[in-house]
């Protein structure tokens, strides 16, 4: 800590090295002196350090003030051939910077095996997801059960639809699956969040059509 206050630029290597001390207080230590001192060398081993999973919410937090969108492309590098742990983390760092060009990569996350993964995978969506995504987002809706995860996705279709300024228009793709769906109770919620008059006016017809749970 100290070595960093004085901003001692020849205590990097060591700096460095402490990142895999055997004491966690000296890797948290370790981890934001050495992104006052070199934020270059900081950002790689940082996020070589957080795909194994290491310090992972303290790297998490200092890579965040490290990376922007552009940076983003050396963290879905590391992806595949990360811990589960670690593949968690750099989820979440790519949708604390709302990638949006890494969609198909997070969404294939999603189905994981692994909790870990796919819960970050799935909480990530709303941050990731654009107008072009709704289809494949309506169809993990069609397949999800868990009403954590069923709320989730729920929110990343409205927060995909949120860049289309009218409520009708936006409204569109969801009414379209709503036709079709022997789900529909899933995709209601959604057309609340979005608003407009073809939303209101489908779940009125509904209300008055249907019984149990959809009603």
């Amino acid at each position: 800590y100290m070595l960093g206050e004085r901003n001692d630029k020849s205590a990097t290597a060591f700096v460095q090295q402490s990142l895999s001390d055997k004491s966690s207080k000296v890797k948290k230590a370790a981890i934001w002196v050495l992104v006052k001192l070199d934020e270059q060398v900081a950002t790689k081993e940082l996020l070589s350090n957080l795909s194994k999973g290491n310090e992972s919410a303290e790297t998490e937090k200092a890579l965040n003030t490290l990376l922007n969108e552009k940076s983003l492309d050396q963290v879905a590098s590391l992806l595949d051939n990360a811990s589960n742990v670690g593949k968690a983390g750099l989820i979440h760092l790519i949708a604390a910077k709302s990638g949006q060009r890494f969609f198909q990569k997070i969404y294939n996350y999603t189905a994981n095996s692994d909790s870990i993964i796919s819960g970050a995978a799935i909480s990530a969506l709303k941050n990731i997801s654009s107008k072009t995504d709704v289809n494949a987002l309506l169809q993990l809706l069609a397949k999800t059960e868990d009403p954590s995860t069923l709320a989730e996705v729920q929110w990343a279709i409205v927060q995909a639809l949120s860049e289309v300024s009218n409520p009708d228009s936006a409204s569109a793709p969801i009414l379209n699956a709503l036709q079709t769906s022997t789900q529909k109770e899933k995709i209601v919620p959604v057309l609340s969040a979005i608003g407009g008059k073809q939303s209101l006016k489908a779940v009125a017809a509904l209300y008055e059509s249907s019984t149990g749970d959809l009603k």
